[in-house]
């Protein structure tokens, strides 16, 4: 059996913020797509009056989607910050030991395993890879920087490749 692949990692806040709006771009989408929705609605209720642009509804309607914007994206880090307060094995270091069966993961906090089966998809980013559960329970931020050397970072993707799982660059 080949040596496992050891990756270090530590999430930080603004990692897991990036992160995690990266993972919730569909609900950001909705989102944005209800607010265009409702800002094309206003416009055309104040020009179809007489034909004539509102200027005040027009003014009303864009400080409410961008007052709704912020609103939402304050709450989104306020929501966010809470949960990686309250749960310290978020952002403790850890650990992640990959090999042909298993993946460990040990940290203070956190010490656990799973199957390659329970691993949905791999997504590789410029400077980390997210690994993804089937179930869409956990995943794991596995940065560039925690790689011991760029063949670590090959073993890793040639693992990832030799157990079918879904792997996407962005």
């Amino acid at each position: 059996m080949e040596e496992p692949v050891i990756i270090n990692s530590q999430l930080s806040f603004d990692d897991y913020q990036t992160i995690v709006k990266f993972t919730s771009q569909k609900a950001r989408g909705v989102f944005f797509i209800l607010m265009v929705g409702l800002l094309l609605l206003l416009v055309y209720l104040t020009v179809a009056k007489n034909n004539e642009p509102n200027e005040t509804m027009a003014w009303i309607a864009f400080f409410y989607i961008m007052s709704n914007i912020v609103f939402y994206s304050a709450f989104t880090r306020n929501r966010l910050k809470k949960t990686y307060d309250k749960i310290k094995a978020i952002g403790e270091p850890k650990v992640y030991e990959f090999n042909e069966l298993l993946i460990a993961v040990t940290a203070q906090t956190l010490s656990t395993t799973n199957h390659w089966t329970n691993v949905k998809k791999v997504i590789e980013r410029p400077s980390y890879f997210l690994m993804f559960s089937s179930g869409g329970h956990w995943f794991y931020y596995l940065p560039v920087t925690g790689f011991t050397s760029d063949a670590e970072i090959e073993r890793f993707r040639s693992l990832i490749k030799s157990k079918g799982i879904k792997y996407n660059i962005k």
